[in-house]
């Protein structure tokens, strides 16, 4: 299974944040893709259809972003993307970095739901919408703490002005829901001088922190992270895996992706509030025989067909 090494500055040894290599699978990734949410997944659903054509457009990144060598030990960036002109390839890094953010938190911190900050823009204080930069995700872990990602993706290695300006967009937010945020983070994934992708991610010193508290509504979160993939999996589509156990097939971008059954009545009843206590006491390796497939601490599970094996350098 191809690894991502991972550089680790600031966090404290308790964590399970500190540099290593650690092993993900093409599951993996398009899970990170396809769940990382942000503002823009959300606005597309108003227009009906174009919610596949979202869907299509994340998929399509990784798959013209990454590829592996022939055994499969690491993930590097194509020369397609080498090809792209600077504000593409800013474009398409900054969306690699956030589904990066999203393997992370829920890996290392058990963090299931990582949304965009602009998700929550009507919540947010309005001294941290103008003026200085603000950071990216925000999300809670099951056992309630809160964390924050400033996300960046780069074609290099980043230097140091990179990290300290990251450091400080991280530090931005001190608390969410009147409790102090647990770690703000500040992650890059770069590609080395071999193409080869990496991550460098931080935990920048408290004192660091701004005075900005964030209010956000548990039911809100919940309902914002599913809502989109439920329409893009469609009502229909899950009732039918709950009946045959069935995953929906998406042939074009060759995965398929199912829901947990048991959440999957919960979110169809609209009972977001049982949906979020549910996972919180759920076993983290759930398991669905007739897929062999190991759902996601969100209860999601995405799993990549045979022709993402063959993309190799």
């Amino acid at each position: 299974m191809p690894q991502i090494e991972i550089e680790c500055l600031g966090f404290p040894q308790s964590s399970r944040f500190y540099s290593q290599a650690e092993e993900f699978s093409w599951d993996d990734i398009l899970w990170a893709a396809m769940t990382v949410g942000r503002a823009n997944w959300l606005h597309v659903f108003q227009y009906g259809n174009s919610s596949l054509w979202e869907a299509i457009c994340r998929i399509a990144m990784v798959r013209m972003t990454l590829c592996t060598d022939l055994n499969h030990t690491n993930f590097f960036c194509t020369s397609a993307f080498r090809a792209l002109d600077p504000s593409e390839k800013g474009a398409v890094s900054y969306f690699i970095g956030m589904a990066m953010c999203k393997l992370l938190s829920e890996r290392f911190l058990q963090v299931p739901w990582l949304m965009h900050l602009d998700v929550y823009r009507s919540q947010i204080n309005v001294s941290l919408l103008s003026g200085r930069s603000r950071p990216d995700l925000i999300g809670p872990s099951l056992s309630g703490d809160w964390v924050v990602f400033e996300s960046k993706g780069r074609s290099s290695k980043p230097d140091r002005e990179d990290k300290n300006k990251a450091k400080i967009q991280a530090s931005r937010i001190s608390q969410i829901n009147n409790q102090q945020v647990r770690y703000n983070i500040a992650l890059f994934s770069y590609y080395a001088s071999d193409d080869c992708l990496k991550i460098y991610c931080e935990d920048p010193p408290a004192d660091e922190q701004e005075e900005i508290h964030l209010t956000v509504k548990p039911d809100m979160l919940i309902q914002t992270y599913y809502n989109p993939l439920i329409e893009f999996i469609g009502e229909h589509a899950l009732r039918n895996q709950l009946k045959t156990g069935e995953f929906t097939s998406i042939e074009q971008d060759d995965f398929s992706i199912g829901i947990e059954p048991e959440l999957i009545e919960l979110l169809l009843r609209e009972d977001h509030r049982g949906a979020c206590e549910y996972l919180a006491k759920s076993d983290d390796r759930r398991t669905d025989a007739k897929n062999a497939a190991v759902y996601k601490l969100d209860g999601v599970c995405v799993k990549a067909g045979e022709t993402w094996k063959k993309l190799l350098i």
